[in-house]
């Protein structure tokens, strides 16, 4: 019963609170140190504004890409017909409507 004097139980609580606030300290330093090292966030608005201007672009490489095909098959006409005229001598018919189908797809483009 000596040793629980008013004293020894006052240093006791310090040393109790004291380690606590330690354990206090240790925990936020490592929350800090671990929210340093995540990677940044980006706000949903900024995630949706990102992935619409990627579905943005990847509409017009679409269009695009469509247009070339559709160009693509308009010369390829072009290039039978002129074989079909050198072929059949002066087929001017399907010269014409390919010449016609050509001017069309270039006049046409954006």
């Amino acid at each position: 019963m000596e040793a629980l004097t008013g004293n020894n139980l006052i240093v006791t609580a310090l040393v109790l609170v004291a380690v606590m606030e330690f354990v206090n300290l240790v925990g936020r330093t490592v929350g800090t140190f671990r929210e340093w090292r995540k990677p940044g966030h980006d706000s949903d608005a900024d995630f949706q504004n990102r992935l619409q201007k990627c579905e943005t672009r990847l509409e017009k490489d679409f269009k695009q890409l469509q247009d070339m095909k559709n160009g693509q098959k308009e010369i390829c006409y072009g290039v039978q017909a002129l074989l079909n005229h050198a072929l059949h001598n002066g087929n001017s018919d399907e010269m014409k409507a390919a010449s016609d189908n050509i001017n069309k797809w270039l006049v046409d483009r954006n």
